[in-house]
């Protein structure tokens, strides 16, 4: 299930790149973070939690089975502890290779939105010089 949704929502090449990285530690997270700040310094901590954040999320994304909605001796009835193992036991495991997947993503994010945004500012910059060309005209300077 893990891996369909990391396909639907990451780029075929991300997911390309990481399915051979199985095998990743936590340490290779530790060294993509820093390769990430060196390619941009305003990749920062608030960009990593973002991206665990992300990779958190799909690690806790289950269905609950509908019979413990309908059966309450399948659940409802359980005691405490016991409901807790049975929640645990429908998370995935969160991978490096899936932080790996989810810090790369941010990082692309980030570098398009900051592309656009240079492009709108220059967008912005060549209208207003426009609007002044027209002005100068206008008033005959």
């Amino acid at each position: 299930m893990a891996t369909k949704l990391a396909e639907s929502t990451y780029s075929a090449d991300l997911v390309k790149k990481y399915k051979s990285k199985k095998s990743a530690g936590w340490e290779d997270v530790g060294q993509l973070c820093f390769e990430l700040l060196k390619k941009d310094p305003n990749f920062t901590g608030r960009s990593v939690k973002n991206a665990i954040q992300v990779a958190k999320a799909r690690a806790a994304n289950f269905d609950i089975p509908e019979e413990w909605f309908t059966d309450p001796i399948k659940f409802r009835a359980k005691g405490w502890d016991e409901r807790v193992a049975m929640v645990k036991s429908l998370y995935s495991i969160m991978t490096p290779d899936q932080v790996m997947i989810a810090l790369e993503h941010q990082f692309e994010v980030e570098q398009r939105y900051v592309v656009e945004a240079h492009g709108k500012e220059v967008d912005d910059l060549a209208k207003r010089i426009q609007v002044e060309i027209e002005a100068r005209t206008r008033l005959g300077n």
